[in-house]
């Protein structure tokens, strides 16, 4: 499939192509990310005050959920 990307006057084409088994890769690797968060955020849950909020500050800003932070702040993806 072609499509083009970019803005303006600066478009570019390229080709876009689904590779099945890349595709079960990158899934299973999304499951274990989201099962390492997930019991990072267990423990998270039952820290109190500054070690709480030192590690909700390191799972933000950990490579694996940059861009993931509600709210529109650092590390959310949005601007803002």
């Amino acid at each position: 499939m072609k499509g083009i990307v970019g803005d303006g006057g600066k478009r570019g084409r390229g080709i876009l192509v689904r590779n099945p088994k890349e595709a079960e890769k990158d899934r299973l690797e999304r499951e274990k990310i989201l099962a390492r968060l997930k019991e990072e955020l267990k423990a998270i849950g039952d820290l109190k005050g500054e070690p709480h909020t030192k590690a909700c500050c390191q799972l933000i800003a950990h490579p694996d959920t940059a861009g993931t932070a509600p709210g529109g702040g650092p590390g959310s993806g949005s601007p803002g």
